[in-house]
């Protein structure tokens, strides 16, 4: 039994690494409210509000201005509450070398009478 053990700790490391792999890749978490534009086939186009403590991909500090921008949605995400005027509230990750930088974590839909400070589109 013995000359097993490299063999298990091996494996045992082998399957840490890969339960850390889905989240080894995100750069940062922020939390938002905004209104859907639109949403097509797990994505949405999401009208912000500013995101002050926003960073760019060098870690710098770079509030992100009121703008639309697309998301897609991370698994566990209902799509059911992505319908187009609807407001919420969403919690993303930013994954600057993913195909799909922006991924909801979360969603919370709010009132519709919610007012949110929205600027011009860009």
């Amino acid at each position: 039994m013995e000359h097993l053990r490299p063999l298990a700790v091996a494996l045992t490391l082998a399957l840490a690494a890969l339960s850390c792999k889905g989240t080894a890749d995100v750069d940062a978490h922020y939390a938002v409210r905004g209104q859907v534009k639109s949403f097509e086939a797990a994505h949405a186009l999401i009208h912000h509000e500013r995101i002050a403590e926003f960073k760019d991909r060098d870690g710098k500090p770079s509030a992100m201005d009121s703008m639309a921008m697309n998301f897609s949605l991370g698994s566990g995400v209902p799509q059911d509450a992505f319908k187009p005027g609807a407001k919420l509230s969403i919690e993303f990750d930013v994954r600057w070398s993913s195909g799909d930088p922006l991924v909801i974590t979360k969603v919370t839909p709010l009132p519709d009478d919610t007012a949110l400070v929205l600027t011009a589109d860009h």
